[in-house]
Formats: C-alpha cells, structure tokens, sequence
C-alpha cells in the first residue's frame, strides 16, 4: 500500500484530486490510502513519517505551501513532494525545497498519471525493509538500510554495517537476488553497493562511509547509469 496526503484548503479541488487518484488505483492495480488535510498547519501538527507522497497546493490560508513544505523538509527529507498550483513561478520554486515535480491546475488526469508513475517508482525504489540471513547457528534479521556494501571472498557473502560485518555462507547471486528489490549495483564482481551510501566515485573508486570500493572496468558503465538514474528518482 502506498500513503498519500493531500494537502488543499478548495474542496472542488482536493475531491477532484482523490476521484482521479482513485481512478488511477482501480486502473493500475494499485493500492492507495489517502488522506486529506484542509491546511497547512493541520498537515504539520499531525505528520507523522508514514507518507510516501504528498500532494501540496501552494496558495493556502494561514501557512502557505511552499512555507509548509521547508516545515516538512526538517522531519521528514525523503518523503516525494509534488506541488498543485495555479502558478507556474511558485512551482519552480519549489526545488528549493526539494519537490520532485509540479503540477498545474485545472489537474488533468493523464498528466497525474504521469506524476503518480514516476512517484511510485520513486517510492519502491527506496523503500526500505529487510532480509533474513543465516548467523551464529541461527538466523538475523538485517535492515535493508543498514547495509552499505556487500563483498563475496571464496564462498562467503560479507554485508557491510555501520557498526558490524555480518558473515554467512553463501554467494554473491543469492544476495543479489535477495537484495534485488532495493537499490544495490555491482562496481565490480565482488560488491555489491548500496547506492543510498555513496559519497562519491573517482579515479575508478566508488566511496561508502569510509570504505573505499574499486570499480572494474567491466562493470564501470553499468554503475554509473545506475547511480545516476537511482540519483535522478530522488529529484
């Protein structure tokens, strides 16, 4: 399921914003839960970090949109921001804040159905979770974000903490396949990255943390477009 918020004060507007939504759910299979808020100030008071993407009009009474999304942006910096306005200026504005698109009113549903694509790949792209793996004569649960790098050496599969490295027996094709939902890319044969970490690449090295990774010349290309698309959907 994916949450939504709208955030709009004109309920022509907000109605005919979830109708076509909801349209779109019924059409695309999805599975939304929406909920609406008529300002600003009640969105803030009650956000709580269980929102996948917001829908936020601009011109609103008390605390205007582009005001309340700077708010949000210091709970809560991951969460997909499209804007609803009349005014094209506001909307480009709106990067400032970090809004991964605008859309202009009278909303037209095709060009939703645009926005609502690519803010659910967005979303499934970075939602996190996690996967369980064989340890200490039992078995451990690691969060999908507290991995930076998996490495292979012989026949064991290292994942790479902030505080530990985890190791199991196993390979490097079985952890690709269990981590294949989230955004990891091989530099090389024997890591496997968690894009979501890197600080940097250069001179053939990709940096994580601390770690420094050496990229292949094999896998190089590959890499890079995959960094730079997972970069691209955090817009």
């Amino acid at each position: 399921m994916i949450s939504i918020a709208i955030i709009e004060d004109d309920e022509s507007s907000a109605t005919g914003l979830r109708d076509m939504i909801l349209r779109y759910e019924k059409e695309k299979g999805q599975t939304f839960d929406i909920t609406r808020y008529k300002n600003g100030w009640d969105f803030l008071n009650q956000y709580k970090r269980t929102f996948d993407i917001v829908f936020m009009d601009i011109e609103m009474p008390y605390i205007n949109g582009m005001e309340t999304a700077k708010r949000l942006r210091e709970m809560d910096d991951a969460v997909c921001l499209i804007f609803v306005t009349n005014m094209m200026s506001y909307a480009i504005n709106g990067y400032e804040v970090g809004a991964q698109d605008f859309m202009l009113k009278p909303v037209e549903y095709f060009n939703l159905s645009l926005k609502l694509d690519k803010a659910i790949r967005g979303v499934r792209k970075h939602r996190t979770g996690d996967i369980v793996i064989p340890y200490e004569d039992g078995i451990k649960r690691l969060l999908i974000d507290d991995i930076l790098y998996v490495e292979v050496v012989k026949h064991n599969v290292l994942y790479y903490s902030d505080r530990e490295v985890y190791r199991v027996r196993s390979s490097m094709t079985n952890a690709e396949k269990a981590l294949s939902e989230y955004p990891f890319a091989k530099c090389n044969s024997c890591y496997l990255v968690h894009l979501k970490y890197v600080d940097k690449v250069a001179d053939n090295f990709v940096y994580v943390g601390e770690h420094k990774l050496q990229i292949s010349r094999a896998k190089k290309k590959e890499f890079i477009d995959r960094l730079t698309e997972y970069l691209g959907g955090r817009r």
